[in-house]
């Protein structure tokens, strides 16, 4: 026993004592130390569950998604653009129709595409 700290006890004697208190599997653990000792074998039950299942998980093959719906998508785009810019410009708005143009656009292919 080397290093030990003794405060609270008389000296090295008792402190050997009640180590061997405790070797003797006196248990000093309470209700709630119990409680939550179940609680975190049943969080490793869990845990030991959700690696099954990402397993499981891992061998499914996601398909890739079609090329025609990226193009589609880039021309809505740039379609969209296209006529939000025409109307600005048919409007007088100057300047600002300009500015706001994309930010318009972006704005509905958002709402027209929304896995997008």
């Amino acid at each position: 026993m080397s290093n030990t700290r003794i405060k609270g006890f008389d000296g090295p004697g008792q402190v050997r004592e009640y180590l061997d208190d405790l070797d003797d599997g006196q248990s000093t653990e309470t209700p709630q130390d119990r409680a939550i000792r179940r609680e975190i074998a049943v969080l490793r039950g869990k845990i030991e569950d959700l690696r099954i299942r990402l397993e499981e998980m891992e061998d499914v093959e996601v398909p890739a998604p079609r090329r025609s719906n990226l193009w589609l998508r880039n021309l809505s785009v740039v379609a969209l653009t296209f006529v939000v810019g025409q109307f600005a410009r048919r409007m007088g708005l100057g300047r600002m129709g300009a500015l706001a143009t994309p930010f318009i656009a972006a704005r509905l292919h958002k709402h027209l595409w929304p896995a997008a």
